[in-house]
């Protein structure tokens, strides 16, 4: 078994950089195109609709991850777990049983796709600020998402991963000889 995971709180830290690179690759691309700041649109929406959109954000992203791993690993709504890593601060959706790291990866990429790159690239073609900066900001929830397909790059896809239960990231279940070590190793970063 290899351990592929991160500690919650390295975790939070090493996708700073990540959230950043995510809003701007939103954000400069709006002004250039709109000349409106989309991450000035979107909190433009008031207090109150931005609360709801942070909360509605955050049930979503994990229930896109337990759908779509229970869609592409055949899982039984009992085999995923949901709640909140309370030390770290993170909501979480687990698949308690093992998986396929291409359906692991499946499941770690949605919620990104879904509810921060699809509205991002809506607003950017529509001109709409408030969808792209939304876009932006739910894309940048996705971080820790990032870290975890970067930490398992080099998983081949038919290899068996188990979800861990507490920390960023994977444990693969096959022969250690199985995986390819990482040109850079997330997991190794002091």
């Amino acid at each position: 078994m290899k351990d592929l995971s991160i500690d919650p709180q390295r975790g939070t830290v090493l996708s700073i950089p990540f959230l950043l690179a995510m809003i701007a690759a939103v954000e400069i691309p709006h002004w250039l195109l709109w000349r409106e700041s989309a991450i000035r649109a979107a909190f433009n929406t008031g207090v109150l609709a931005a609360v709801l959109i942070f909360a509605a954000a955050i049930v979503a992203h994990e229930a896109i991850h337990g759908i779509t791993w229970a869609l592409a690993a055949r899982l039984k709504r009992s085999e995923i777990k949901f709640g909140v890593l309370w030390s770290a601060l993170t909501p979480y959706a687990h698949p308690k049983v093992p998986i396929t790291a291409r359906a692991y990866r499946i499941g770690a990429a949605m919620p990104g796709l879904v509810l921060g790159l699809l509205p991002s690239l809506a607003g950017l073609a529509t001109g709409n600020a408030a969808l792209s900066g939304w876009g932006a900001v739910l894309l940048s929830f996705a971080c820790g998402d990032l870290l975890i397909l970067l930490t398992i790059r080099s998983v081949p896809p038919g290899a068996l991963v188990r979800d861990h239960p507490s920390r960023f990231g994977c444990e693969v279940l096959e022969p250690s000889d199985m995986v390819e070590p990482a040109a850079t190793d997330l997991t190794r970063i002091p």
